[in-house]
């Protein structure tokens, strides 16, 4: 009985974070809730496709835009509310250029206070970041500072 409890209590408390390395989706979920996205150095476990609320604790939601059309330059800060450079098909990303919101895919992402609370090789991705590296917080408050996350550094940082 004793042995259960000590087994039980080690597997509890190894419970995969969003944001842990990984090999299989096993190693991040036994109920199939999240993914493990080889793409990123070490695997990274994950939930794909989440909404503004969805993440769980210690988590945030990034949309990341692999195509960006560089010739639409737009603000995010007054898109949509008194500027309209972006058409209905577009959103205006963090680093100023029209996205087709069709290229959108979501993360949810390890939220990082500073460089220390991620993993090596990753970086805690603030607005600067954000806007040199890629990726952005999904927010229903779009005035607040968003929440930084954990993301694989570029190569050549």
């Amino acid at each position: 009985m004793m042995i259960a409890m000590i087994s039980l209590a080690s597997v509890i408390s190894c419970t995969p974070e969003i944001g842990s390395s990984c090999v299989l989706a096993s190693d991040c979920s036994t109920t199939n809730d999240r993914i493990c996205d080889l793409t990123q150095s070490g695997g990274y476990c994950t939930v794909i496709g989440c909404d503004a609320d969805s993440c769980p604790e210690g988590s945030v939601c990034v949309q990341f835009f692999p195509h960006e059309n560089q010739s639409r330059i737009c603000n995010p800060d007054t898109e949509d509310d008194t500027t309209d450079d972006c058409n209905r098909s577009e959103t205006c990303s963090l680093n100023g250029y029209c996205v087709f919101r069709s290229s959108e895919i979501r993360y949810c992402m390890a939220t990082c206070d500073s460089e220390d609370m991620c993993r090596s090789n990753y970086e805690c991705r603030d607005r600067d970041l954000m806007r040199e590296h890629g990726g952005q917080v999904l927010s229903s408050d779009s005035n607040q500072d968003p929440q930084a996350f954990c993301a694989e550094k570029p190569d050549n940082q």
